[in-house]
């Protein structure tokens, strides 16, 4: 039995309802709530990523938030892309720091953009990450978080046919 663990989780996702929502509802909640089963075990959350107007609800939960350069990938030609890799540089080396300063045990990827960064670092710190796609068809970003996540939870089964066949075994 762990005697007072304190197990410390980085979310990240983008900054919309979609990706912001279930880490706060569902996530850091369930697990706050296991708190109240088990006092040996306490949890702690950082989010980093673009937090938006969610900004509040990150703080009334407690959740530190550390922002970072959001850069989105996008599946068509366009020059905007150009400009996004610089900014991915960027937000991958803000996401290394702040994973290196935190060491947590877990990431958690709801997706979006800006979650590829801290995907790509926690990896590089040999941190564990997990990643969630709550839509039917993968997005360019769970594609890419599943060569670095240990784990992949899919909302609908058909979203495992969207994956690279070495990683449909982790979802």
């Amino acid at each position: 039995m762990l005697k007072n663990k304190k197990i410390k989780i980085i979310l990240v996702g983008g900054g919309t309802a979609g990706h912001i929502n279930p880490l706060l509802a569902v996530y850091a909640e369930a697990i706050k709530l296991q708190e109240v089963k088990n006092k040996e075990i306490s949890s702690h959350f950082v989010y980093i990523g673009n937090s938006g107007i969610f900004i509040d609800k990150f703080n009334e939960l407690n959740i530190p938030v550390r922002k970072i350069v959001s850069s989105r990938l996008r599946r068509y030609a366009s020059w905007s892309n150009l400009f996004e890799l610089p900014k991915f540089v960027f937000s991958f080396f803000q996401s290394l720091w702040y994973i290196f300063l935190e060491k947590p045990d877990l990431v958690f990827s709801k997706g979006g953009p800006g979650s590829l960064a801290p995907v790509v670092a926690a990896r590089f710190l040999k941190i564990t990450v997990v990643a969630h796609e709550s839509d039917a068809v993968p997005s360019i970003t769970t594609k890419l978080s599943a060569l670095f996540s240990k784990k992949i939870f899919l909302a609908f089964e058909d979203a495992r046919k969207g994956l690279s066949p070495q990683h449909q075994k982790n979802a």
